[in-house]
């Protein structure tokens, strides 16, 4: 696999993933106090939030609301997946996704949105964990 340079960013495209890792930190530290270990960018984080999202996605939320919790568990979830395997925050037609190279993409406002519709059957622990599998990523330690 060659390495590719990350595509050019616009200054709005810059800000934009500041913000995702603004709300990707912003939902460690409000999930942290209810989890029972260290929560973090991780794989037990992942998995926890993969519950979290399971048994809350049921309630009563408005439309922004759920717009909102989606757009933060997203930059979460996207954070984790680069903490784990490298790449970089990107945006192409289909929205904001991992980039690992030319040809390999993750959507983890998508998948985030697809649990919260779908349930369990669309876990982003499941998305996550086979990450390395689909894109032939190694972790990174």
């Amino acid at each position: 696999m060659t390495a590719h340079a990350d595509p050019p960013q616009s200054s709005g495209d810059a800000e934009m993933i500041a913000c995702i890792r603004a709300n990707a930190g912003f939902v460690v530290e409000a999930l942290a106090p209810q989890a029972e270990f260290p929560f973090a960018f991780d794989g037990p984080s992942v998995e926890w939030l993969d519950g979290y999202i399971n048994r809350i996605r049921t309630g009563n939320w408005r439309e922004e609301q759920i717009d909102q919790l989606v757009s933060n568990f997203g930059s979460y979830l996207g954070q984790a997946i680069l903490a784990l395997h490298g790449g970089a925050w990107a945006r192409d037609e289909h929205g904001w996704h991992i980039r690992f190279d030319e040809g390999n993409r993750a959507y983890p406002f998508a998948k985030v949105a697809k649990q919260w519709q779908n349930g369990a059957e669309d876990s982003i622990f499941s998305f996550y964990s086979a990450i390395g599998v689909v894109f032939g990523k190694e972790p990174r330690l």
